[in-house]
């Protein structure tokens, strides 16, 4: 524990150099003054660089107090359109990220193997724009919780907590590589289909919101804690060989990122427990309700 200890504190001390902040903010910059084909938006640096992830997170920890202490009602029905507009756009973007992440990986899924499925080399195209895109989609579904504070809804603390943390989280398994990426990212996507639909108006969804919900997380416990054991207990960690094929050797490749795993598990496990508490004060709400309609009849 020592030596992971140790590699964290390594890759933070390397991720917070200014100086590579200053280098990445001067190749925006030069993105946008030298006409710079879209397609290169990957190779800006900045938009992976560990101060905008915390500057970004800080906004989303701000933003959502800073509207609900402003109690802004007149932009309530202008909030309404717009979050079903928005909801409605996200759920099909999440399904066509959801798409092009199975043609990027499903060759990686035919075994059903343990090193196909939880060793997924995320890093390799086309599913490392997949991922890309996805890390960046955590900034746009945030726009989320400030449409439903805008309409005047309570928010709740699994719902806040989410929003503000899961880009760093994404960032994370981006930055170091997280061995099951993929079956994480595939599977969320489909979730948000639904979920954002949901949230559009499609209350038929329910059922099948929370189910998904609930299976992404047993998905990224359960993967944790595999990779744990994997790397912990048997010293097996995740590779790759020249044909780019997925294969478990003896080795210390991942050394240097096991900590990420267990920071993974803990945000996994507090995202399963605030869902566990949602669901309770949901049950809870739904029996007042009745028993408020029983009492005026």
């Amino acid at each position: 524990m020592t030596s992971t200890a140790r590699n964290m504190l390594i890759f933070f001390k390397k991720e917070l150099n200014i100086y590579q902040l200053e280098k990445d903010w001067n190749e925006l910059l030069t993105f946008f003054t030298s006409n710079q084909p879209v397609s290169n938006l990957y190779y800006l640096h900045f938009f992976k660089n560990l101060y905008f992830v915390l500057f970004m997170t800080l906004l989303f920890l701000i933003i959502p107090f800073l509207l609900e202490s402003l109690k802004i009602t007149k932009l309530k029905k202008f909030a309404s359109y717009s979050s079903k507009i928005n909801n409605t756009i996200y759920g099909f973007f999440s399904l066509g990220m959801f798409i092009f992440g199975i043609i990027g990986s499903y060759h990686r899924f035919q075994s059903f193997k343990l090193n196909e499925i939880v060793c997924q080399p995320s890093n390799r195209e086309p599913f490392e724009n997949v991922r890309f895109i996805y890390y960046f989609s955590k900034i746009w579904e945030f726009l989320d919780i400030c449409l439903v504070i805008l309409q005047g809804y309570p928010i709740n603390i699994h719902f806040r907590v989410h929003h503000t943390t899961t880009l760093f989280l994404a960032w994370l398994s981006m930055t170091t590589n997280c061995p099951f990426d993929a079956p994480a990212i595939l599977i969320n996507c489909f979730m948000h289909f639904f979920l954002y639909l949901y949230f559009a108006g499609c209350s038929f969804f329910f059922w099948i919101v929370r189910i998904l919900g609930f299976l992404q997380l047993i998905v990224g416990i359960v993967f944790s804690i595999i990779v744990i054991i994997m790397e912990e207990f048997y010293h097996m960690n995740c590779d790759y060989n020249n044909n780019n094929e997925t294969i478990i050797i003896n080795s210390t490749t991942r050394d240097k990122y096991r900590w990420a795993i267990y920071i993974g598990l803990f945000f996994y496990l507090s995202y399963f427990f605030l869902f566990l508490v949602e669901l309770g004060v949901f049950s809870q709400k739904k029996t007042v309700v009745i028993v408020t309609k029983q009492k005026q009849q």
